[in-house]
């Protein structure tokens, strides 16, 4: 440490807190030092080359890398960023809110405008990077992407927003004989309350399904009352032949916040609603390390053709029903399996439910592992054919504990865990456990509850967190 610098008074920051690039592409990382008027740092990477000036590049080989800053006047002092990069198999193509709907959208100095115009240009492993700034929509501009195989992203996780002014009754759809979509880091709000049917934020009803959705925040959905027509924030659902496929989707590392807010109710208005399996020899569907909160409705719920689903690691506060897995209705699969593992549910009404009916029944071998819940009104509930049974006997159980999870903050919105949290160290470690937390930290032999793994003292400064929430917060 310099001499004259006070240890304690140092901070370091850096931004984007998260990314998702292709191999070889390069992204402009910036530092911030405050407690001392030496204000450079040292950068260093895991992967891929870092600029003296916080320039990245990454490498030629897909996987997760960090880049880290550090303090030069304290060197115990430093942030990191987590970067993942996928293998590049088609072409980037570009959109900025300043571009023009003309030629292949190839060009970063020259991108395209419209959502829809880059996806009527774009195959099968293309990437398109959404430039920064806010994507207004309008009724003639909605997102229609139906084009197989794409990655849309916002290289800087939360610099890109899409707003539908209510003007959507779908913000963003992709339909018909397609999937394998990846959307990464975008914010969504803005979604349709008035319309005669079920408006989305994000629906994805592919008959491939194979979706992928993350790094994004989805707030301010729907309204408090239970007449509104709003149907979810996200909800993939592949969809083929007048049925549900059961195709395979990953929802993990995303925000919903202030979904219905101040409601109380059932049906609609959801956070996730997911109606995914492992159909055609997919990998089996995963739902982790998400934190909903503000959420007047179910924050997650599965349903229909839903089964084989490993829901993990997410944090849910203030919901009205925090998760709901089941079957039923048209598509449903009989004796459905579901994996519910390491979450934390508290503030609620309900907290971690289940659900069958119209003639189907859940798998008595359904896992219901090292959750926990808090200041519920109903902790656990199975509804079975309308009659109500005790959830913890009905099915696996084990390790479920209850307390205070000790957030850092839950009144800012800092979901992180204090190191004395009964959740710390108390979840199960299985090969559908999350390996990083939803701050980039990696998680131990012995992973905590939750979307976050503890990193902070009772001193109560969320350093990571802030870091992943400025990446992703917008203004209200």
């Amino acid at each position: 440490m310099l001499s004259g610098v006070t240890s304690a008074a140092v901070s370091v920051s850096i931004s984007p807190g998260s990314a998702s690039l292709v191999t070889k592409a390069r992204l402009q990382f910036k530092a911030t030092v405050t407690g001392t008027t030496g204000t450079a740092v040292i950068w260093s990477v895991t992967g891929g080359t870092v600029s003296s000036l916080g320039l990245y590049t990454a490498p030629a080989a897909a996987g997760t890398y960090t880049v880290k800053a550090t303090s030069l006047a304290d060197s115990s002092k430093s942030a990191s960023a987590t970067i993942t990069v996928d293998s590049m198999t088609g072409a980037n193509r570009y959109l900025g809110t300043n571009g023009m709907d003309s030629g292949s959208c190839t060009n970063l100095a020259s991108p395209c405008r419209t959502f829809n115009y880059v996806d009527s240009r774009s195959a099968s492993g293309d990437v398109v990077h959404v430039l920064p700034g806010t994507y207004n929509l309008t009724s003639s501009t909605c997102i229609v992407t139906n084009t197989r195989g794409v990655t849309w992203q916002s290289d800087a996780h939360g610099a890109a927003t899409i707003n539908g002014g209510g003007h959507c009754l779908y913000m963003w759809h992709n339909s018909g004989n397609s999937g394998y979509l990846k959307i990464f880091g975008f914010q969504f709000t803005g979604v349709q309350v008035s319309s005669s049917l079920n408006s989305f934020g994000v629906l994805l009803e592919g008959s491939q399904g194979n979706f992928e959705v993350a790094y994004s925040t989805f707030h301010d959905f729907g309204s408090s009352s239970a007449t509104n027509s709003f149907g979810a924030a996200l909800s993939p659902a592949p969809w083929g032949n007048s049925n549900y496929t059961g195709r395979t989707c990953s929802v993990h590392d995303n925000i919903f916040r202030n979904i219905a807010p101040g409601g109380s109710f059932l049906y609609n208005g959801y956070s996730l609603y997911a109606i995914c399996g492992n159909n055609g020899g997919d990998a089996d569907p995963r739902i982790y390390n998400n934190l909903i909160y503000n959420e007047g409705s179910i924050a997650i719920q599965t349903w229909h053709a839903a089964d084989h689903t490993h829901v993990y690691n997410n944090t849910i506060d203030k919901a009205h029903m925090g998760i709901l897995v089941g079957i039923g209705d048209q598509g449903a699969v009989d004796h459905a399996l579901f994996d519910v593992s390491n979450n934390i549910v508290s503030n609620s009404y309900y907290g971690i439910y289940a659900e069958d009916g119209s003639g189907y029944t859940l798998s008595p071998n359904s896992t219901f592992n090292n959750n926990l819940t808090f200041n519920n009104t109903i902790d656990w509930a199975y509804q079975h054919s309308g009659s109500h049974l005790n959830l913890l006997t009905c099915f696996r159980t084990a390790n479920n504990i209850s307390g205070d999870p000790q957030y850092v903050d839950r009144d800012t919105g800092q979901y992180a865990l204090l190191r004395r949290s009964p959740a710390a160290g108390k979840g199960v470690n299985s090969s559908y456990s999350p390996v990083m937390d939803m701050a980039g930290n990696a998680r131990s032999e012995q992973p905590s509850i939750g979307a976050f793994e503890p990193e902070h003292s009772d001193a109560r400064e969320p350093k990571k967190l802030v870091k992943v929430q400025k990446a992703l917060k917008v203004e209200d």
